[in-house]
């Protein structure tokens, strides 16, 4: 019951814990152990399944109400404070589901195969003070959306689109936009992975709606993700004219330095090999930006 014991007590401190399963009634070697669910204040009645004449369903109450009638595999009916039922068992009356209060903690307790009803996911994070970070904006879902940090500050933000169709994607943090004023088109089955403040060769990659592919010396070779991409880099090197892409310089005002802005002059294709662009820098370094001179256009 050690595992059972620390995350009671973690509760009770005033921990957040959102237990999507079964409420446990045997500790990890399968002896009978409730040590966790006499600290909710909940007790297992057993379980209810769903068989070939009967549909087990589930009814929504509390915050978690108005919801249609749900069809569920299974639910493990619990006694618990009425006050605090989320879904019950159609046709029983019997809650599986509970918003409890335990110690100076909170736990919401789900103990039925319910489906990813993202709605209600969301509602019951932030219920329990976990307020999403990075968001994608899409209305549709099917989206996979995180990131993995690099020494040094940077990381590279990963999307992937489980769908058999094309969805727009805004990328924010906290509410900021990270891509400043572009939508992401993510296509069909697809998965990219687009870097922000990663150091790539002759250049630092501020952000980017292209892949980082390769690097050298005097060179930085990327992969297009979409009709017109635009990768925004910081070096001390100039990106040399070429009529693969434009350049532009923008003053980031918020970090105090120039950006060069390279945007694509093809679309991406989406095949093997076919949506490489290598962006190509001068030797000679930048003169470096005047306090009292603008540069080209602004980045507020």
């Amino acid at each position: 019951g050690a595992v059972q014991t620390k995350i009671a007590d973690y509760l009770s401190a005033g921990g957040k814990l959102l237990l999507v399963g079964e409420v446990p009634v045997a500790d990890m070697e399968g002896r009978p152990c409730t040590i966790l669910a006499e600290r909710l204040g909940l007790a297992s009645l057993g379980m209810r399944r769903s068989s070939t004449y009967y549909h087990l369903s589930l009814v929504a109450e509390g915050w978690a109400a108005p919801r249609a009638e749900l069809r569920v595999g299974w639910a493990q009916a619990l006694a618990g404070p009425e006050q605090g039922a989320l879904l019950r068992i159609y046709g029983s009356g019997e809650a599986c589901a509970f918003d409890l209060a335990v110690g100076a903690g909170r736990a919401i307790v789900v103990a039925a195969d319910f489906p990813c009803d993202v709605p209600f996911f969301l509602a019951a994070l932030d219920r329990l003070g976990a307020k999403p970070g990075l968001a994608h904006g899409c209305p549709d879902h099917g989206i996979v959306l995180t990131s993995s940090a690099v020494p040094g500050g940077g990381r590279f933000v990963h999307l992937m689109n489980l769908d058999g169709y094309a969805k727009p994607v805004r990328l924010t943090e906290g509410g900021r936009e990270l891509l400043p004023e572009r939508v992401i088109n993510l296509a069909a089955k697809d998965a990219i992975m687009l870097p922000f403040d990663i150091p790539a060769g002759p250049a630092t990659v501020r952000w980017s709606t292209a892949e980082i592919v390769a690097t050298t010396q005097h060179d930085l070779t990327v992969r297009l993700t979409q009709d017109a991409d635009a990768i925004a880099l910081v070096s001390p090197y100039p990106v040399l004219a070429d009529d693969e892409y434009a350049v532009e310089h923008v003053e980031d005002d918020e970090r105090r330095e120039q950006l060069q802005i390279v945007t694509a002059g093809r679309p991406a294709l989406h095949r093997e090999g076919a949506d490489l662009l290598a962006i190509r820098f001068g030797s000679a370094m930048l003169p470096m930006p005047s306090a009292s001179r603008g540069n080209g256009g602004r980045l507020q």
